[in-house]
């Protein structure tokens, strides 16, 4: 395992990188014990491009097991798997992901093999939950609805660490590594190599991402604030739902008590008028659906 700072020179001044080596052999896998076990599917998709009507042209998924505290006790294996899109792709995606036409002329999902994977899992991680768990959730939603989601860019407090970005490739330079970028294995085991970093004795990013398996999520629609309101609620994290005519935000619990406490005590002395709005309990499955509102004001 490399130190926290992995890379850097005694004097400060310069930093070392190192290629990743293969998942299987660079993360220090713990005895389990008799400790109680968790399943960690964690998973990357490569998409057409980045709009939300892109399909998915490739997943990848590595199996783990942890402890419930935070250390990788057992790898399993990758997989990832390649689908032909129905339409053509961006000439970015195409750039990024280093995949063509040609090389996915013919492929296809193997659907049963995925949802083996998922089922089996206890907790999927991604990096940016929010947009792979749109697109898995379009096609895989049966065997999804009751799955757990964690993110790694947002479940982990990368600030308080001291890292200014979130960004997967920046946060391995600075923890000293590279790897093979905006493919879903690579993507996938720098994911995996980063969480099992120790920040401090026996605390592994890994718990610090854990440690929100149990959050209680809410929902806080606002009824009636037009889009003119925007400048008010974008910033403090709300969307505004074109269909509905509302804004929205979905947090943990506990943020969602400061967002009323803000409507209540602040806004109100900007607003003639009181503002009404409704917070809905959502269960942690449905953390990243984007969907919420819909079923809320059906």
């Amino acid at each position: 395992m490399l130190p926290f700072k992995a890379g850097l020179s005694k004097d400060g001044e310069t930093v070392t990188l190192t290629k990743l080596g293969e998942i299987d052999s660079v993360i220090d896998y713990q005895d389990a014990g008799d400790k109680d076990c968790l399943h960690l599917v964690l998973l990357d998709t490569e998409t057409t491009g980045l709009t939300a009507d892109d399909e998915m042209i490739e997943i990848g998924i590595a199996a783990f097991q942890c402890t419930t505290e935070g250390q990788f006790t057992k790898y399993y294996k990758t997989k990832n798997w390649l689908n032909e899109p129905t339409r053509p792709m961006h000439p970015e995606a195409e750039l990024v992901t280093g995949l063509s036409a040609a090389q996915l002329k013919g492929e296809r999902f193997d659907d049963e093999e995925i949802e083996k994977v998922l089922d089996w899992a206890d907790i999927i991680i991604a990096h940016n939950a929010r947009f792979d768990f749109q697109k898995m959730n379009m096609r895989y939603k049966k065997v999804l609805q009751d799955k757990i989601w964690l993110c790694s860019a947002k479940h982990v407090d990368w600030l308080s660490h001291g890292h200014d970005s979130m960004k997967l490739s920046t946060l391995a330079y600075e923890h000293g590594f590279f790897y093979e970028k905006h493919r879903t294995d690579g993507d996938i085991h720098a994911m995996a190599y980063l969480l099992s970093f120790e920040y401090e004795k026996d605390k592994t990013y890994l718990s610090d991402l854990l440690s929100h398996r149990n959050d209680e999520y809410q929902a806080l629609i606002l009824n009636k604030s037009p889009f003119a309101s925007k400048d008010a609620w974008r910033p403090r994290g709300y969307a505004w739902h074109p269909i509905k005519k509302v804004w929205w935000c979905m947090k943990r619990k506990d943020e969602i008590a400061v967002e009323k406490k803000f409507i209540d005590e602040e806004m109100s002395k900007e607003f003639p008028r009181e503002i009404k709005y409704q917070i809905e309990d959502i269960p942690m499955s449905q953390c990243f659906d984007s969907e919420v509102v819909d079923k809320l004001l059906r």
